[in-house]
Parts: C-alpha cells; structure tokens; sequence
C-alpha cells in the first residue's frame, strides 16, 4: 500500500511541476505561473522577490486589483479596504495596491502556497459572476417566499448583513427577535462550483459578526448544475443548505434551528 501511495504522490507532483512555469524578473525577481485560476480563466502569477539571505517578498504585483477592474469593479478605497480585512486573514498585507507576504527563507515554500490560496479565494469572492435575475430564480423567489408566509414570519427582501470584514447581500433577511434570525441566499448561475467557493466564505463572515443570525442557502438544480464537491461546501459552511426543489426542507430547518415554531 505504502507503494502505491508513494507513486500515487510521485506521479501527481511530478505532473503538478510539469504544470507550473516560471521566469526571472529584473531586480532579482521570479515570477511563478501556477495551474490555478481566477474566475476569468487567468492563471494566478506571484512574484517572489530576495530581499536579503533570509528574507523574501512574495507579491502579486497588483494583478488582483488588476482581475476586478477587468471584471468591470469599481476598485475605490472602500473595495481596498475590504480586500486589506480579506487578505489580513491569510497573513496578507495591501501596499499601493500590491498584496504582498513578507516571508523567512525556511518558510517560503509555505509562504508561497498561502499565498496562492489567498489570492483564489479573493478573486473568487469577488469575481464570481452573479448573472441577471433569471427566470427559474425569481420563482424561487416567490416559493421561499411561500415558505415564510406559511410559517408568519417577518422579513426583508435584497437586504444587506455586515460580516466580520465586509457586507452581503442576500435575498432575504429575518432578524433576530427573541429567536435566532436567518439570512437567506438563493444560488444560481453558470459557474456553481465557485458559487459555493465564495458563499463558503460569506456564510462564515456573516456567521462570525452575528452569532444569533442563522444562514440560510437554497440552491437552484433546474436550471444550474452542482457537483457533489459544490452541495458539499454549501452544506458545510451553512446552517441550512437546501435544493430548490425540496423546499420543505427549509420549512423543516426553520423549525430545528428555533427560528420558527413547531406547528
């Protein structure tokens, strides 16, 4: 077994290597290409720079900032300044719109894979495409709304919830009132595996500033297809995680999480 296990790893690093590219840069630079991409199909490229023998930099060279202009964001100082709180959780630092990790020699390789990480999940949160309203999503819309009717409870539509680093939008809201409260999302689009990639943070954002406030995720499967890596990222990341054609599911969930009262 042990074998096996040893070429399996074999086979795969020596092809992960196959996939990475790399050149020097002036001033003492390499820019490295890594099989990872943005949401706009652009290869995620760090640039690592020798500061001293034991100190490095490892940079983006602005190329985040670069992706959301791209993307047609308006990157002002507040889009900066939630990027600055998004980064600071990996350890990441903004400078003249340059995110960058100062790292020890001993610690580079590790560096460097934290580093990638950040930026994926950066770019995914806020690069992930949110199509126009479509059809099969509005009637979802009208059956959540169904669901709360039934059950009398109080909400918002298209309103916002604070996280610990930035605000989301979600399509409704209840707040909490003697009972846990709940955000609820509804999911679509043409892309769902990075869909779930960038609730799976929202959830947890929303989460970690409102402990009294449940999220909720329903999942439209008509007209969008998840894999079950995707379902599973939802399911982990919410309170309540629902196809959009079991809805009585969500009812169910109301009811378990205390938001509303058994019947």
């Amino acid at each position: 077994m042990n074998t096996l296990l040893d070429s399996v790893l074999s086979t795969y690093l020596q092809s992960y290597r196959g996939l990475i590219e790399a050149e020097p840069l002036e001033g003492g630079s390499v820019l490295i290409s890594f099989p990872f991409h943005y949401s706009a199909d652009h290869r995620i490229e760090v640039a690592v720079t020798r500061v001293s023998d034991d100190q490095y930099i490892v940079s983006d060279m602005a190329r985040t900032i670069e992706e959301l202009r791209n993307a047609g964001h308006e990157v002002q100082a507040s889009t900066v300044s939630r990027l600055e709180e998004l980064a600071k959780s990996y350890g990441l630092t903004f400078k003249e719109n340059y995110m960058i990790l100062e790292s020890r020699r001993d610690e580079l390789g590790l560096s460097i894979q934290k580093f990638v990480e950040a930026a994926k999940t950066v770019g995914d949160v806020y690069l992930t495409y949110r199509p126009k309203f479509l059809a099969k999503e509005e009637d979802l819309v009208r059956e959540v709304k169904d669901v709360l009717g039934r059950r009398s409870l109080p909400y918002r539509e298209r309103d916002k919830v604070r996280g610990r680093i930035e605000k989301h939008s979600v399509d409704f809201l209840i707040p909490p009132n003697g009972r846990p409260g709940i955000a609820i999302a509804i999911l679509s689009g043409s892309n769902a595996h990075l869909t779930a990639e960038a609730w799976g943070f929202k959830a947890g954002d929303i989460r970690q500033a409102n402990p009294k406030l449940k999220v909720g995720l329903v999942y439209d499967v008509i007209s969008t297809k998840w894999s079950s890596e995707s379902t599973k990222i939802l399911e982990q990341s919410a309170d309540l995680a629902v196809p959009g054609n079991a809805l009585s599911r969500l009812d169910e969930g109301l009811v378990r999480e205390g938001i509303a009262e058994r019947k």
